[in-house]
């Protein structure tokens, strides 16, 4: 009860803290909190409909997945489902990288497509995901080098109790090594997107991805195949994998379409990008 608590008082405490920076700062002078609130848009209601429902969708089919890999390790036993979640809080730590990514590269794509700059926007997207990538790279090296002190934060080493859990947990993050890496180029991929104001591809391709490959390949892996946990997390790491090939070669086609249609630059500035 008291972790659950403390959440709730740093969650209204930091939105009480945003909503007073933004009332007292003068740069969002022009967008008062709490005015208009009776005058209801419905143009904006339904833009905001029409985006959010399936930015909604999208997450919630991403966290069905990892609960499902939590159900399918819970079935295997308590040492499976303890070295899968402590694996799993040290993936998520990570994990925080590209989705602030994300986030950054919807903003530049979303300025740059407003304005119709529609060959930046493609750079913005392509230097997101290309550094993305790589910074994905080393994390996936520092879970292969350090898994053993990264699950001894968690765990005594020395606590012959805690063994089987601390080498499960170990093999896990091996394969959380290239887990990462397709989990960030899929998530920075659908920040890239969703800057073009298109939430519904990144709903179908996640949609597609993580439960008609995802979750049937990890419970084949897990369970038919006998790889038991890591099956599960090699499920996860092939759904992500698509996910990541999808949606970037969604953003390039998506790109590319638009910018035949509405070219935006310069010969010699878009000679100088690859297609």
């Amino acid at each position: 009860m008291g972790i659950g608590l403390v959440t709730a008082i740093v969650a209204n405490g930091m939105a009480l803290a945003l909503m007073w920076y933004i009332r007292s700062n003068r740069a969002y002078a022009a967008y008062p909190l709490g005015t208009g609130l009776l005058r209801l848009n419905t143009h904006y209601l339904r833009e905001l409909w029409r985006l959010g429902l399936p930015i909604g969708g999208t997450y919630a089919v991403e966290v069905g997945l990892f609960a499902f890999a939590a159900l399918c390790m819970g079935t295997m036993g308590s040492t499976q489902l303890a070295a899968h979640q402590i694996a799993l809080q040290i993936v998520s730590v990570a994990f925080m990288v590209p989705a602030g990514m994300s986030y950054a590269v919807t903003m530049r794509i979303g300025q740059h497509y407003g304005a119709g700059q529609l060959l930046q926007a493609r750079l913005a997207g392509r230097v997101g995901i290309g550094f993305g990538a790589m910074v994905m790279v080393g994390f996936a090296a520092v879970l292969w080098l350090f898994s053993d002190p990264l699950i001894g934060l968690f765990l005594d080493h020395d606590d012959p109790a805690f063994h089987d859990v601390i080498v499960l947990a170990v093999s896990l993050l091996a394969v959380a090594a290239w887990f990462e890496l397709f989990d960030g180029v899929q998530t920075i991929a659908m920040g890239c997107i969703r800057g073009l104001k298109d939430a519904k591809t990144t709903f179908l391709v996640g949609l597609g991805c993580y439960w008609l490959i995802g979750a049937p390949s990890a419970w084949l892996m897990a369970f038919t195949l006998g790889w038991g946990p890591t099956g599960v997390w090699w499920g996860l790491a092939l759904g992500l994998a698509c996910a990541a090939v999808s949606l970037t070669w969604a953003f390039e086609a998506k790109m590319k379409r638009m910018i035949r249609q509405e070219p935006d630059a310069p010969v010699g500035f878009r000679a100088a990008l690859p297609d």
